[in-house]
């Protein structure tokens, strides 16, 4: 057999080699995704989730709502602002559905920009008004505004 000829063979030796590499790659994918662990998260993960979403929501708070809320959120910087905190907060929105409070921060605020928040950092934002009033949360924190319609607030 001529060099020539050994060495094409050699290379389709590789070839052939290589794709069946890739197509053992291929079959086997699906066992190694079905043997992988599965199952819902740890709680300890779950808690981290909210605690990263309300302090997400505090860091937004502190940059777009304070100059007018106040960083305590119980005593507004300005005379026109609502409470967010504390007994003012819970007369107005105690008994009613968190939905309503995020819908009237995506909707109304900040003042000076309204609706110019994203909806995700609106979320955040609600999360951690809710937290600060003694809201219980999920674990996993809320991923979906709609997930709010099921919280009432004060209760």
């Amino acid at each position: 057999m001529s060099s020539a000829r050994r060495a094409g063979t050699l290379d389709e030796r590789r070839r052939i080699s290589g794709l069946r590499v890739a197509c053992g790659s291929v079959l086997a994918a699906p066992f190694l995704i079905a043997s992988a662990p599965s199952g819902p998260a740890s709680p300890a993960s779950d808690t981290r989730a909210v605690a990263v979403q309300i302090a997400t929501g505090k860091k937004v708070f502190g940059e777009v709502c304070a100059a007018c809320h106040g960083m305590d959120q119980g005593q507004p910087s300005d005379a026109h602002s609502a409470s967010l905190k504390g007994q003012r907060f819970l007369t107005s929105w105690s008994g009613k559905p968190a939905r309503a409070l995020y819908g009237r921060i995506l909707s109304t605020m900040p003042q000076n920009d309204p609706g110019s928040l994203e909806a995700e950092t609106v979320l955040n934002l609600t999360a951690y008004i809710l937290a600060e009033n003694g809201q219980a949360l999920p674990n996993a924190g809320v991923k979906e505004p709609s997930e709010l319609s099921s919280i009432t607030i004060g209760q």
